[in-house]
């Protein structure tokens, strides 16, 4: 039993060393070959052998065959192997310095270092891989271990066609630890001169090109190889022994260099020696998981012009792989009725290429979507209002890769609806109807402090107070919504005597406003303000007859509101001011009547008042469809005429007296219709012009009567009521108030 279990074991170790074996062939070294290039690539992930040792024309590395036929066999004329010849040298090293740590390189070199580890070779000739196709391929790949002292994977990518005379590299580094620094460098011994004829030298003419390119050429300027790259940042090509260097840790004398460090800082231009030549990059903050992958080639040539073409015109263009897509967005105006179209606002950058197609698609969630069109350009429709629209865009870039990218999502704001707007055109109605109430509490009793009001100490001032409350209803019509409001204003006026003829004063009022139940087309709102009123007053008795009052004031609101309409619920807080004036004559007529023992009292009076309301622009906040209101002065003029009837009446004898008043009014406001009362406004985010729009006000033409009562009780104590009702062609309004006299 024993015996069959060890046969087992035996089987099975046997079965697992032959498929180790058989896999080892794809670790082993791999020699490819085209018309020009032949190479061998090691498990190092470098040219060549990895021993060392005297020169060997067998051992491989890097040879040329100028002829184009393959055949490598005239090493010394027409195939020279660059990098072969004397004591071979070319490598790459990563240099790395962890986060809080020191710089450490890590190398592997064909014949004396392997820090870094041997890899395994994977063939990829002929074979599509990475959207890449070539003739002759081969992928050299090496795992690090977090933690260990190589942290990090590394690759190369060595590629070539039949007829190409480069090889293209492909290297990926992916950090496994946080990187603040890392550097990656490639680098060789160029030796082809000692192959030729005449020359048997080691010696090569080595010129830096440029900040991504290095030459070397035999010093009878024959056999030429450039190390180039297509990257444009954090890379540099350099010459071994550059004496102007200056880097920490490197010895400038050294001839043969491997850190890409020296390479990527390099400056000297040309060079003359047993030198080596090289590629320096470097990336800076690498993040754990963070791959890096960059190209650089090996060309090669007869003479320096051509290696240079080589890598400067053809190496890269081979290079057809996505490097990213082109970025799109939607511009046009935003609403209904508005044209949407696309613009190119980042360039692919294997290029912008053919597009195919375009699609346009609308959503009301920003996850569901629905195609709605497909032309370049798309009309929004009343069915995309509140919604969301994309555009997807499929083309062709300029490397021929089929590329679909969509743009970003634009708001489709609603169709402003004008009953959005008529709450705050009323609520300039309002304001406007808040600066006439005060000024009516002020010039009605101005003059005649010192029978209403109290005399302070016997001096030439005296104080009134006066309350009003007046409740409109304006008449809504098919255009327009009808509301309620509310205006309740308490005026204080300080009144001095100057003389027989001249009275003047200041005065405060204060309150507030209120828009009620306006509903209309589905839009519902109600406003609220308080409001202060300041004013100058002043009286003139022209004659026994007639009495000239005038009055300027200035006002400021605080208002806020809601409005809501379907599924919006909007907020909005803003403040207004204004001013006014008003002048207003009085004609004072007595009759006695024997038969009552009374004095009936007609006062006519004709006057003018000015009064303008400015609103501050603002936007609503809430949710749903928003508005931005812009700024905006409303203006009213009046013009006013009337006659007031009084009849003082004694009381239980006169211990008291009784001053009812019968006031008949006519008012015409010229402003009534003016495009002033026209607020602004457009859909909140929105592109669109500023709609304008008006609301329903009392109307132009305004007829009231008032009916009031003075209570002269006595010498010390007094007391008013009033009401009054206006009909107007708008509607109508109802108001009432009072004042009082006592006397300390």
């Amino acid at each position: 039993m024993q015996s069959r279990t060890l046969y087992k074991r035996f089987i099975s170790t046997f079965l697992m060393a032959s498929l180790i074996g058989c896999q080892s062939g794809i670790n082993s070294e791999q020699v490819i070959k085209g018309d020009s290039i032949k190479i061998k690539v090691n498990t190092r992930g470098t040219f060549g052998n990895n021993i060392s040792g005297v020169s060997d024309n067998n051992r491989l590395m890097l040879r040329f065959d100028k002829t184009g036929t393959g055949s490598f066999t005239n090493t010394t004329t027409t195939s020279p192997d660059f990098f072969q010849p004397g004591t071979p040298f070319e490598g790459f090293s990563v240099e790395y310095k962890l986060t809080g740590g020191s710089l450490t390189e890590k190398r592997n070199v064909n014949r004396n270092y392997n820090e870094i580890g041997t890899g395994t070779l994977t063939d990829k000739s002929g074979v599509s891989y990475e959207n890449l196709t070539f003739d002759n391929r081969v992928i050299w790949e090496r795992s690090g271990t977090s933690g260990s002292t190589t942290p990090f994977d590394i690759s190369h990518d060595y590629m070539f066609n039949d007829s190409s005379s480069f090889v293209l590299i492909n290297t990926k580094i992916t950090a496994l630890d946080d990187f603040e620094e890392l550097y990656f460098g490639r680098f060789g011994d160029p030796d082809q001169g000692k192959e030729r004829p005449g020359n048997n030298s080691f010696t090569t003419i080595n010129t830096r090109d440029s900040q991504s390119s290095v030459t070397a050429v035999s010093t009878d300027n024959q056999f030429a190889i450039t190390l180039a790259t297509n990257e444009n940042n954090s890379v540099g090509a350099g010459i071994s022994g550059d004496s102007s260097i200056g880097l920490t840790g490197i010895s400038s004398t050294s001839s043969w260099q491997t850190k890409g460090r020296y390479y990527l800082a390099a400056t000297e231009s040309s060079s003359t020696g047993d030198e080596s030549i090289g590629l320096g990059f470097e990336f800076n903050n690498v993040s754990s998981g963070d791959t890096q992958s960059f190209y650089y080639a090996y060309c090669l040539g007869e003479d320096v012009t051509a290696s240079r073409n080589i890598c400067n015109n053809v190496a890269f263009t081979f290079l057809n792989t996505d490097d990213g897509d082109a970025v799109y967005s939607i511009s046009g105006t935003t609403s209904i009725g508005g044209t949407l179209s696309t613009s190119v606002t980042t360039a692919d950058p294997d290029g912008n290429g053919t597009i195919s197609s375009y699609t346009w698609q609308s959503s009301s969630d920003g996850i569901n979507w629905t195609t709605i069109g497909t032309s370049s350009t798309y009309t929004i429709t009343s069915s995309e209002q509140g919604k969301y629209i994309r555009l997807l865009v499929s083309y062709t870039d300029g490397e021929s890769f089929s590329e679909s990218v969509t743009a970003s999502s634009v708001t489709i704001g609603s169709q402003l609806h004008t009953e959005w707007l008529q709450p705050f055109a009323a609520m300039q109605n309002v304001g406007l109807n808040s600066i006439k109430k005060f000024r009516d509490l002020v010039l009605n009793k101005a003059g005649d402090c010192n029978d209403y009001g109290w005399i302070i100490d016997n001096t030439d001032f005296c104080l009134y107070s006066n309350v009003s409350n007046s409740i409109s209803y304006v008449n809504g019509n098919g255009n327009y919504g009808g509301y309620d409001y509310a205006n309740f204003i308490t005026a204080v006026n300080l009144e001095k005597t100057f003389n027989d003829k001249w009275k003047a004063g200041l005065a405060y009022g204060f309150g507030t406003s209120n828009l009620d139940s306006f509903n209309f087309s589905g839009t519902t709102a109600n406003f609220s303000s308080n409001n202060r009123h300041y004013s100058i007053f002043a009286s003139k008795k022209v004659n026994d007859k007639f009495t000239l009052k005038g009055m300027i004031a200035g006002s400021d609101f605080d208002y806020e509101g809601n409005r809501n309409y379907s599924a919006t619920a909007a907020e909005s807080v803003y403040d207004a001011d204004g001013y006014t004036s008003e002048i207003i004559g009085t004609w004072d007529i007595y009759k006695f009547i024997k038969e009552s023992n009374s004095l009936l009292h007609l006062q006519p009076s004709l006057g003018i008042a000015f009064a303008t309301h400015k609103q501050e622009g603002f936007s609503e906040s809430g949710s749903g469809d928003l508005v931005t209101i812009t700024s905006n002065e409303s203006q009213s003029l009046l013009l006013k005429t009337g006659i007031g009837i009084k009849k003082q009446i004694p009381m239980e004898k006169g211990k008291w007296i009784l001053v009812p008043s019968i006031d008949l009014n006519y008012e015409y406001d010229a402003y009534a219709k003016n495009n002033s009362r026209k607020i602004g406004g457009i859909v909140k985010g929105s592109s669109d012009a500023t709609t304008f729009v008006s609301s329903e006000n009392l109307g132009e033409h305004r007829l009231s009567g008032e009916i009031g009562a003075d209570f002269i009780c006595t010498e010390n104590f007094s007391f008013n009521l009033n009401a009054d009702y206006v009909l107007a062609d708008g509607g109508n309004q109802y108001s009432y108030g009072g004042g009082f006299r006592l006397v300390f």
